[in-house]
């Protein structure tokens, strides 16, 4: 417990317990979402070469996990997919400091995940995450800037305001 509230994600009250952070929408549209964009970015821009057939058969079995666990209306087996197909993209393709820096900003996020809920819709999950799967094999920069975008800070920003 004292590492999760030296990460910020738990707060301890003297006399009263230890709680779960609140993250405001604001910050979470204004600072987290666009740092973990800006480090996404970054990694994956030029990483295509990096995805091998291995670690694309992983990221599409996370699709198949986000498809199954649509069929069953199971939003925690859609995020732990999400969460991980993420992890796995970054793992992957980030240098060290850009991957340290994103575990500290998306452990922050997935906790807002669970109170804002799926983006945009349990069903789109999978698909969403297949054709960003397409465009980060594709190598094409700007394509790859614009899907980040939009799956990171697009999916969540009118949910949010």
């Amino acid at each position: 417990m004292r590492d999760l509230e030296s990460e910020g994600l738990l707060q301890h009250i003297h006399n009263r317990g230890v709680f779960v952070s609140r993250i405001s929408s604001e910050e979470f549209l204004e600072m987290l979402s666009p740092t973990r964009l800006l480090l996404e970015k970054f990694a994956l821009r030029k990483s295509s070469a990096k995805f091998t057939p291995t670690v694309v058969a992983e990221l599409e079995k996370q699709i198949d996990l986000m498809s199954q666990g649509a069929k069953k209306k199971n939003i925690k087996v859609i995020h732990e997919a999400d969460i991980k197909f993420h992890t796995i993209t970054m793992e992957t393709a980030a240098t060290e400091q850009t991957l340290q820096l994103w575990k500290s900003v998306i452990s922050r996020i997935r906790l807002e995940f669970y109170s804002v809920g799926p983006s945009p819709t349990l069903a789109s999950q999978a698909p969403e995450h297949r054709k960003l799967l397409k465009t980060l094999l594709s190598g094409e920069v700007k394509k790859i800037d614009a899907a980040l975008e939009w799956h990171i800070i697009g999916t969540i920003k009118d949910r949010l305001k």
